[in-house]
């Protein structure tokens, strides 16, 4: 089993990119959890389940908890905006 815990946090999304493909080929058939701030780390992952002061408030794909209007669905669109306002600027 493979814990990271906001590993991923202080890399460009290129990087973010890369290293994720990296992992799905090398950790396959394997157990990896991935702590996250950066909601485009996970959403690709099996299961994502959100966690608020310790509860399970969300559970599920990214296209399941994109359908329910919850936390996790305001905070990935909010952090694509941002993505895309950083890339303008830049």
């Amino acid at each position: 089993m493979l814990i990271l815990d906001d590993a991923l946090s202080a890399v460009d999304a290129e990087t973010e990119a890369e290293i994720l493909a990296n992992l799905k080929a090398e950790r396959a058939d394997k157990t990896t959890i991935i702590a996250a701030h950066r909601l485009s780390s996970v959403m690709n992952a099996d299961e994502i389940i959100v966690l608020d002061a310790g509860h399970v408030v969300e559970r599920g794909t990214h296209a399941q908890l994109m359908t329910q209007h919850g936390w996790y669905q305001k905070m990935f669109t909010r952090q694509q905006l941002e993505t895309k306002v950083e890339g303008a600027v830049q």
